[in-house]
């Protein structure tokens, strides 16, 4: 039987004409997705900051099955990104030794910008 070569084109992995994601990005995104889901659920004010979420996509991810979440997760794009200011990057890569609570007063002030901005 003669399979079909595989390539690395970049960060994308086909067999032939079939996508194969990146095992690792799977895996992230579905830790992201059902966490992002459970809080959903539970919080839903506190997921809004803590994910970034507007309220449709709360309510999508609400009403998601598993299977719909392990299906975008296959999508092989991330499918959250960094929601920090290269401001906060540069400060944080500066001066690391910055308390704890320094940084998580910093990241809901971010969340907060985030939000008050939409």
């Amino acid at each position: 039987m003669h399979q079909a070569p595989f390539t690395l084109d970049g960060d994308q992995r086909t067999c032939g004409s079939e996508h194969i994601p990146d095992p690792d990005i799977v895996e992230l995104n579905l830790a992201w997705l059902m966490k992002a889901r459970e809080l959903a659920k539970s919080e839903p004010a506190k997921a809004i900051v803590l994910f970034g979420l507007d309220p449709g996509l709360l309510e999508v991810l609400c009403n998601a099955s598993i299977e719909n979440l392990r299906h975008l997760a296959q999508s092989g794009l991330m499918m959250f990104r960094p929601r920090f200011h290269i401001r906060f990057w540069r400060q944080r890569s500066e001066t690391p030794e910055r308390s704890s609570v320094g940084l998580a007063l910093q990241s809901v002030l971010m969340a907060a910008e985030e939000i008050a901005g939409r």
